[in-house]
């Protein structure tokens, strides 16, 4: 991502996209298998914003669900790196977007991954999930293939692990 300025020094918009006000953003996206907790974590990470340092949240929290809460194309929230954190960058957004799970959705997922520049995969270890999980990660590895783990950074978050 990052390319050399015509001056030879790099600036902020050769490493970041920016958003309309000039300010350096992050895409992070939230992928994998129906009821793996991917809103449900997107959420708590809003709550603990708004506890421990509400000026973080750029924007509120957005839902794009069914009447029985089921995400049908994306949650989406943006926040700031708290002041002070970032000696090069005095602000930096990132932006946390969720998928729809169910298989129907798949038109849904891949229009969310564009321009993702992380990605965390939310793994149900529940053994019941094992083959849902394969066939997301499979999917994942499709619509992503060899810029996955090299110029597209992803983690694996199992989820649900304090669970019988």
């Amino acid at each position: 991502m990052a390319r050399k300025a015509m001056s030879g020094k790099l600036t902020i918009k050769d490493i970041f996209k920016v958003d309309g006000s000039g300010v350096p953003y992050l895409k992070l996206v939230i992928y994998g298998p129906s009821l793996a907790g991917k809103t449900s974590m997107l959420t708590v990470y809003n709550v603990l914003r708004k506890v421990e340092d509400p000026e973080t949240i750029y924007s509120s929290l957005k839902k794009i669900d069914d009447p029985s809460g089921r995400t049908i194309f994306y949650d989406q929230s943006t926040f700031e790196l708290p002041k002070g954190q970032g000696v090069s960058v005095p602000k930096l957004r990132y932006q946390v977007w969720t998928v729809a799970g169910q298989k129907r959705h798949y038109i849904q997922r891949k229009v969310v991954l564009e321009g993702a520049d992380g990605l965390i995969f939310m793994f149900d270890p529940s053994k019941n999930m094992w083959d849902d999980n394969v066939e997301s990660l499979a999917e994942l590895i499709s619509l992503k293939g060899d810029a996955l783990g090299k110029s597209l950074p992803f983690i694996i978050v199992l989820n649900k692990i304090d669970m019988p």
